[in-house]
C-alpha cells in the first residue's frame, strides 16, 4: 500500500466515512443504556410503591366496618350455636344424673 497513495487514500476515507457513521451509533447507545438504567430504577420504585399501597388497602379493607360488623356477627352466631349445644349436653347430662340416682335408691317408695 506504500507505493499505491490513491489505495492508502480511499481506505483512509472509508474508515472515517465508518467512524463517522459508528459514533453517534455508539454515542446514542450509551445514552439509550443510561436511560434504561433510569427507567428499571424508576419501574423497581414503582413496583415497591404499589406493593406499599396494596398492603395499605388490603389493611383498610380489613377494618371497614362491613367486614368488621360480617366477622362479628359470624363470630356471634358460632358462639350461639355451641351454647347451645352446650346446654343441650348438660340437659342431658342431667336427666341421666336424675334417672341414675332415682334407681340408685333401694328402698321402696310409699
Amino acid at each position: 500500500m506504500r507505493g499505491d497513495s490513491k489505495m492508502l487514500l480511499h481506505c483512509l476515507e472509508m474508515q472515517q466515512k465508518f467512524k463517522d457513521v459508528i459514533d453517534p451509533k455508539e454515542e446514542k447507545l450509551e445514552e439509550l443504556k443510561v436511560k434504561e438504567e433510569q427507567l428499571k430504577s424508576e419501574l423497581k420504585q414503582a413496583k415497591a410503591h404499589i406493593y406499599q399501597l396494596e398492603k395499605e388497602v388490603a389493611t383498610l379493607e380489613w377494618e371497614r366496618p362491613d367486614q368488621y360488623i360480617y366477622w362479628k356477627s359470624r363470630l356471634l352466631d358460632c358462639i350461639h350455636n355451641k351454647l347451645g349445644q352446650m346446654r343441650a349436653c348438660w340437659e342431658i347430662i342431667k336427666d341421666a344424673l336424675v334417672r341414675w340416682k332415682e334407681r340408685r335408691r333401694t328402698h321402696p317408695l310409699y
